[in-house]
């Protein structure tokens, strides 16, 4: 499934959680593992004298080289194959790059330690990375506490869009691993329609886009269930999430802004920036 998965690392605890998910997935799936820091050059320009910039680099490239060394080292721990690389630039354009150049099949990122210049929060690089990203991202909130990394549960929220057929595929493949049991869910948003024939043609596009993504993830050998919900859908997928155990959330996203159900920008980047268990987004490949 994956051959190749990305890790961004600061060497904070923001992406110790992405660190863990990122390995295990590599050992489930067979993968190499790829761990990047990258020397933040447009933000350390900001402030800084020239004549002082380039010591600190100096001691960047040491942290970033510990930080790469003690992914490494975790992966030998999970016996998993793992490189070592630093790049320099906007760590956004650097982490896509470098996947782009090194055919990588996932990123796992952190998000949510806000102390480290936000180099790898929502809002600023895991953003960027998410809509743009042609390969699956894998984000995982920093924190004292890392989520499961044993997938039993998984959400799959689709909208019926290309961004969430490539999510149905790549959710499926992944929970077959896990053998994990999918829980497919539609969101009709009531901000959009709340009776009337508006109302019954999502509720009809819904259960069309449950149907279609049951069965191609049944296809995997994988369980499944189907759920149409009603209101705001970011709200409504972590409430879900909660009620039933999730482990990982898994929906499709695009890099446009509009009114779109689950696009970046709206219930996407909601849905990562207040989950506590990992959220795969898969983008739409068909807008380029």
């Amino acid at each position: 499934m994956f051959d190749s998965i990305l890790i961004p690392t600061d060497g904070g605890d923001a992406t110790a959680g992405a660190i863990e998910h990122g390995l295990r997935i590599a050992r489930k799936t067979g993968a190499t593992v790829h761990a990047l820091y990258v020397i933040d050059l447009p933000q350390l320009r900001v402030g800084n004298a020239d004549e002082g910039l380039s010591t600190l680099v100096d001691v960047l490239e040491e942290e970033g080289k510990e930080a790469t060394a003690a992914v490494a080292e975790r992966a030998r721990e999970y016996d998993v194959p793992a490189t070592e690389a630093m790049e320099s630039g906007a760590p956004f354009r650097e982490i896509l790059d470098y996947a782009d150049g090194h055919d990588i099949d996932l990123i796992s990122m952190g998000t949510g330690d806000r102390s480290r210049l936000e180099s790898y929060v929502v809002g600023s690089t895991a953003r960027k990375v998410n809509r743009l990203s042609d390969c699956p991202v894998l984000t995982v909130r920093g924190g004292d506490e890392i989520p499961a990394t044993e997938y039993e549960n998984v959400l799959l929220a689709t909208d019926g869009t290309p961004g969430s057929e490539r999510a149905v595929e790549e959710c499926g493949a992944l929970a077959a691993e896990y053998d994990a049991f999918v829980h497919v869910v539609y969101v009709v948003d009531s901000r959009i329609a709340r009776s009337g024939s508006l109302l019954k043609l999502m509720e009809d596009d819904g259960k069309r886009a449950c149907k279609d993504a049951v069965s191609r993830v049944q296809g995997e050998g994988v369980q499944t269930r189907r759920e149409l919900l009603r209101g705001r859908p970011a709200e409504q997928l972590l409430d879900y999430a909660d009620e039933h155990d999730i482990d990982l959330i898994s929906m499709g996203t695009h890099g446009r802004t509009g009114i779109d159900r689950f696009v970046m920008g709206s219930v996407a980047e909601k849905v990562i920036r207040r989950s506590e268990r990992p959220v795969l987004t898969v983008r739409d490949l068909g807008e380029e």
